[in-house]
């Protein structure tokens, strides 16, 4: 399940994880990052494992700036603004 990058993006891989967590937490602290006067986004990226197991669930997941976690499941939306929310949602989810 490889995807293409977008013309002009740049594919990084990180092989410590405290690197990759310390390079976006500094780019959220630090946004919006300009280069040349143009945008720069850092997106963390998943394993092809947990991306087919949220396909498979019919889940889309995504963070909002300032700091919010989206979560669509089937047609409905859910955003949390702190991690505790979404942990009570998740566990509605799994009592099902």
């Amino acid at each position: 399940n490889w995807r293409r990058p977008v013309p002009g993006s740049m594919i990084a891989r990180i092989h410590y994880f405290h690197v990759k967590e310390t390079i976006l937490r500094l780019a959220r602290q630090q946004f919006p990052l300009r280069h040349k006067d143009k945008p720069i986004y850092i997106f963390p990226d998943y394993p092809a494992e947990v991306m087919r197991q949220r396909q498979d669930a019919g889940v889309r997941c995504g963070v909002l700036y300032p700091a919010r976690l989206r979560v669509t499941i089937g047609s409905t939306d859910k955003t949390f603004s702190s991690p505790r929310d979404a942990e009570v949602f998740a566990e509605t989810l799994q009592s099902h």
